[in-house]
Formats: C-alpha cells, sequence, structure tokens
C-alpha cells in the first residue's frame, strides 16, 4: 500500500501513522497508553466513562507474572484501530488481518511471544463479567458471556488521565523493572480506592517528565 497522507492518521505526537501499513519503529508506548486512555469501552455504553487502558492494567495485574506485560498489551492495537465491537469485527473486510498484523509488530517491539496466552485470554473472557455487572445498565436481555467475573476485582474507572499514567507506570514497572508498589499502595479489590497518579510511587531517579520523554 501506498503511505499517503490519506491513508494515516495523526497520532499523538503530531506524527502520521499508516494504521494499514505499520512499522514497528512507528510504534510507540505513550502513543498507544495516550490513545487506549480515551477511548471507552463497550462503544461508550458503560454507565461511567471505563478505558481500554483500565481494563488493560486489570488484566495485567490479575495474570501470572510472566505473562503481565502482554496483558497489560493485549489490546494494544486498538491504539490505532480503535475499540471495534464485536458483532461487527467479522464483517470488516480485512481488520482481522490488520489487527494480527498490528499485534504482530507490537509483540516484536516489545520483545512478547508472538500468540497471546491462553490466560490472557481466559481472562479477557472473565473480566466481562466484572463490567457487565458493574457498569453497564441492568440487561434487559442476558448476555452470551455469563462469567461471573474475577473475584474481588472492583472497577475504579478511572479518568483518561489517571488510566494514561497508571498504564504508562505500569508498563515501566514490567518492562524496565522499577519498582512500583502496586499491592501495598493501592487495592483492586473489595475496597474501592481513589488512585492518585502522583502517588504512584517511582524509583526515586525516575519522575513522571522522564517517563514521556525517554525512549521505549
Amino acid at each position: 500500500m501506498e503511505r499517503s497522507f490519506e491513508h494515516s492518521i495523526q497520532i499523538r505526537s503530531g506524527k502520521r501513522f499508516w494504521p494499514l501499513d505499520p512499522r514497528v519503529e512507528e510504534i510507540d508506548i505513550h502513543d498507544i497508553a495516550h490513545a487506549l486512555s480515551n477511548i471507552c469501552r463497550f462503544t461508550g455504553h458503560c454507565l461511567k466513562f471505563y478505558s481500554v487502558a483500565e481494563h488493560s492494567v486489570y488484566i495485567s495485574m490479575f495474570c501470572p507474572p510472566e505473562y503481565a506485560l502482554w496483558g497489560l498489551l493485549h489490546d494494544a492495537s486498538e491504539a490505532y484501530l480503535v475499540d471495534v465491537p464485536r458483532p461487527i469485527k467479522p464483517l470488516l473486510l480485512n481488520y482481522k488481518a490488520a489487527e494480527d498484523r498490528l499485534m504482530e509488530l507490537i509483540c516484536e517491539k516489545f520483545d512478547l511471544q508472538k500468540e497471546m496466552p491462553d490466560c490472557i485470554k481466559q481472562l479477557d473472557y472473565d473480566i466481562i463479567g466484572n463490567e457487565r455487572d458493574q457498569i453497564m445498565a441492568p440487561p434487559l436481555v442476558p448476555w452470551g458471556n455469563q462469567s461471573s467475573g474475577i473475584p474481588g476485582l472492583v472497577i475504579q474507572c478511572w479518568s483518561p488521565e489517571e488510566a494514561r499514567d497508571l498504564f504508562i507506570r505500569r508498563f515501566w514497572e514490567l518492562y524496565h523493572g522499577y519498582d512500583i508498589d502496586w499491592v501495598t499502595k493501592h487495592s483492586f479489590g473489595n475496597t474501592s480506592v481513589n488512585i492518585d497518579p502522583v502517588d504512584v510511587k517511582l524509583n526515586r531517579q525516575v519522575d513522571s517528565w522522564d517517563l514521556w520523554t525517554s525512549d521505549n
């Protein structure tokens, strides 16, 4: 495909990105975090704003540690292709191929195995129960997914700014090894907490400006 202007989108950085002709060097975690934090799950039909970024952080927290980065990035292609409703995806010609190509490059960029681990697929199914029961209106027709949810997960409905900040900090914890004290500082369990992004502690040598200006 010709990389013409009309086949590209402008991303957070002001650069152009070609979703149907992506290059691994053009994929940036900051663009992903920013976009996913502004995309609402369920086509915006939640009772409160609930971002793809927040959903992704939860998946990363409840999966085995060795797959946590895959969990965080399992929907990363949506930063460039948006969150298409599940019933529509099969009807969009070549959408699945574009999604698969992007995820292949995202895996290459961030040193992930190419195939999504089964535990991520299961958690992505299970969390629907939490989302259905906690942030959606009572259904007039039962959902096809009858999952009871991930035990103990209480959805917080972070603002886009909180979701972006916590997504990128979670990435730095998993990919760069910085110690962010998630377990003792914040709970995703039965006690709801207000999460202040400034209160998430990083290694003292790294401040939030570094998070948004350093290379991946």
